[in-house]
């Protein structure tokens, strides 16, 4: 059974096919990894992750003999396309569950979680609680500015203590000096 590509699964052919004894069907057009992971819109790494859960679920993707690189024949590509679409519609909980359910030929339902219609009522409340949030993110953004203005003051005012202390380290150093000086010329004059 041939899936379509998703929507967002774009595949460049590059001419390149495997034969049978690799894996794929004859003739089949194949994808680099590199293809496959910008045709997925995926990094590297997470088309490994995706290589390692299809291999669980359809079996070894074949490789490259001079390489050892999977080759990534288009129906993979596609069914992992498809996968990643349940997925990311909620249809399916996980990329292995869209897989084995997309094998079994079921159809994926929606599904719906918190997806009730919302009552009037309903949201109203939640209207209120949302204004409600709003004023208070608004007291919490003037005690911010408060609090930021007053941490620049404190800062200035212990640059300026600091600036004092110097001068009273330097006004100490030199009384001490001055001691030291008195206490040799006492000593010279005995």
């Amino acid at each position: 059974m041939a899936l379509p590509l998703a929507p967002w699964v774009r595949v460049a052919y590059y001419g390149c096919t495997v034969n049978e004894s690799e894996g794929a069907r004859a003739g089949e057009r194949s994808l680099s990894p590199q293809e496959a992971a910008e045709a997925l819109g995926v990094s590297p790494s997470g088309l490994r992750r995706l290589a390692e859960i299809y291999s669980g679920v359809r079996g070894d993707l074949p490789r490259d003999p001079r390489t050892r690189s999977r080759i990534w024949p288009e129906r993979a590509v596609s069914e992992l396309g498809a996968a990643r679409r349940l997925v990311l519609q909620n249809r399916a909980a996980s990329i292995r569950e869209a897989l084995e359910a997309l094998d079994r030929g079921e159809t994926v339902p929606e599904r719906r979680i918190g997806a009730q219609r919302a009552s009037p009522q309903l949201l109203e409340r939640m209207a209120e609680d949302l204004h409600s949030l709003h004023d208070e993110l608004e007291l919490v953004r003037v005690e911010l500015a408060e609090m930021r203005s007053i941490g620049a003051e404190m800062r200035s005012m212990m640059a300026e203590l600091s600036g004092e202390l110097a001068g009273e380290r330097e006004l100490h150093e030199l009384r001490r000096r001055l001691r030291y000086l008195q206490a040799e010329l006492e000593m010279r004059e005995l």
